[in-house]
């Protein structure tokens, strides 16, 4: 089953995510001060408006639990990330 953006967005939330939305095919946050965002600051239902066509992107460092976003995009770093990383069960792209 697939999720909408909206559920992600709030499955995000849920795990202390600090989601944003960013504007459909394209890199750009659809808000302003997006950096200074909080989960405090986080509307899901005003960011991801039904037909509003978004994506979501998700804040890095303290402000979401101290999340970081590590590329393994190359067979080396494939091989040795099971030996430094924890386990995430998250995987993207």
């Amino acid at each position: 089953m697939t999720k909408t953006i909206k559920e992600a967005a709030y499955e995000y939330l849920d795990k202390g995510m600090v989601v944003i939305p960013i504007k459909q095919r394209d890199k750009a946050p659809a808000i302003t001060s997006w950096q200074k965002r909080t989960l405090e600051d986080v509307c899901i239902e005003q960011d991801f408006p039904e037909g509003a066509g978004r994506n979501m992107g998700v804040l890095l460092g303290s402000v979401s639990g101290g999340i970081v976003d590590i590329d393994l995009d190359c067979e080396e770093a494939i091989r040795i990330a099971p030996l430094l990383l924890p386990e995430t069960k998250m995987i993207f792209g």
